[in-house]
């Protein structure tokens, strides 16, 4: 009978057991390759007794790849190194007794354990004011808060070395008041408040008749702006004002055109109002915005010494550069008569103006009435100077009426303060008082003479 190929699903479970097969039945020849696997083997199915190898199994051997069990060998060198003997990271000894000192299960947040090893916490500092100080054995002293007032003293009795102790020593202020500036007494180990010198944070006041003064030849009082960058506008100033606050005068400097040149003003109050009165300008001009220049002292003026003379190629040479007067006005002209006519006079007209040293002079004389008493010589009085010398001047008639030609006076000389005039430019010719004698003359002149 011819077998038919059973397949798994014909063979009943359990149909086949260890009792059906011979021992040795069956070998790698009679299974398929990796048709055993782990789901094919049940747990501890293969042990160390189903292991055929040569040797002893133990604790102490392995199984080799030639299957025989043997003890490893020991192919493990040790070497020995000493403190220091690594080039980096050196473990030493004195680090294997820091780590046997740390406790098992060592908390470095413990204040036992911080304050065993010398170190300080921050729940150690809990008071307000304590100061951390060595006490030379290295070891760290919290030294407890002073006294209000108090300072920290150096005391070497002490244990931490410092001690908090009330303040001593130090300099003295004397005779101090609220506001006073404080020098250095002359002692150096006292201070002295200045009575004369305040500050209250808004006003430097120095008080009764003081001076600012520099120790050095030249003393300095520098005042620097800010940044100015417009025309015209104030670097600094001094003002002066009254206790009522009222300001009375100030000097300013200003930037003129560029922010290297400046002018100062001179400003003065009136009625309340502060107005500019004089300029001193980048070009060193002076110009005065109000009132006059008044030269109080006689003699003074404007001294023109540094302008370079011109004395041509003649003889001349200069007296005098300084431009000392202006005045003008008017004077009364007058007939003097040397035989002791009287006149009586309709009008008597003079005006001067005098400049420095000369004195430009006209005069206007008409008479009403006149009285003859001879032929001596007449004269004109009333000037406001003297002629510094008889040929120190010069005259001229501009208005005749009711005197001929020939008795017009023709030469003029102011001698002293009276003008003498001859009818010709001779002085044998001197006009007498019977030339004017009706009464009813007019006569205008004008010239220049030196002032004595």
């Amino acid at each position: 009978m011819a077998l038919t190929q059973v397949k798994a699903l014909g063979i009943a479970a359990d149909a086949i057991d260890e009792t059906k097969l011979a021992d040795d039945s069956i070998d790698s020849e009679h299974y398929n390759d990796a048709s055993i696997d782990n789901a094919h083997l049940a747990d501890d199915a293969v042990g160390i007794d189903e292991l055929s190898a040569t040797g002893t199994a133990s604790s102490s051997t392995f199984l080799r790849g030639d299957n025989s069990w043997v003890t490893p060998t020991d192919t493990n060198t040790t070497y020995s190194v000493g403190d220091g003997g690594l080039t980096t990271n050196d473990f030493t000894n004195a680090d294997h007794t820091k780590l046997n000192g740390i406790e098992a299960s060592a908390d470095v947040t413990d204040a036992t354990n911080v304050n065993a090893a010398g170190a300080i916490m921050h729940s150690d500092l809990g008071t307000k004011g304590q100061i951390v100080v060595g006490d030379g054995s290295g070891d760290a002293t919290i030294l407890a808060v002073g006294s209000n007032d108090h300072v920290l003293t150096a005391d070497s009795s002490e244990a931490s070395g410092v001690k908090w102790a009330a303040a001593s020593g130090g300099a003295t202020i004397n005779n101090a008041t609220a506001n006073e500036i404080v020098t250095v007494a002359s002692t150096t180990t006292q201070l002295d408040a200045e009575a004369n010198l305040t500050f209250d944070g808004t006003s430097l006041v120095l008080t009764g008749d003081q001076m600012i003064k520099a120790n050095d030849a030249a003393a300095k009082l520098k005042f620097k702006s800010g940044n100015v960058a417009s025309d015209d506008e104030e670097f600094g100033s001094i003002t002066w004002q009254s206790s009522a606050d009222n300001v009375n005068a100030s000097i300013a400097a200003h930037r003129s055109t560029w922010a290297n040149d400046g002018y100062l003003t001179f400003k003065t109050a009136s009625s309340g109002t502060l107005s500019e009165q004089l300029r001193i300008d980048r070009f060193g001009n002076l110009d005065v915005a109000r009132g006059n220049i008044e030269i109080k002292t006689s003699g003074k003026g404007i001294d023109f010494t540094a302008n370079t003379d011109d004395e041509g190629t003649g003889t001349s040479a200069v007296t005098q550069e300084v431009l000392n007067d202006y005045e003008r006005g008017t004077w009364t002209p007058a007939v003097k008569s040397q035989g002791g006519a009287s006149y009586g006079y309709q009008d008597q007209i003079g005006h001067y103006i005098k400049i420095g040293d000369v004195v430009y002079v006209s005069g206007y004389i008409r008479l009403s009435s006149s009285s003859s008493t001879g032929s001596n010589a007449m004269t004109i009085q009333g000037f406001p100077w003297s002629a510094d010398g008889a040929q120190a001047s010069f005259f001229t008639t501009f208005y005749v009426y009711g005197i001929s030609e020939s008795e017009t006076p023709k030469m003029m000389r102011l001698n002293g303060n009276e003008m003498e005039c001859w009818k010709e430019v001779a002085y044998n010719s001197a006009l007498d008082n019977e030339v004017w004698d009706n009464g009813n003359e007019r006569w205008g002149f004008a010239g220049w003479f030196l002032t004595a």
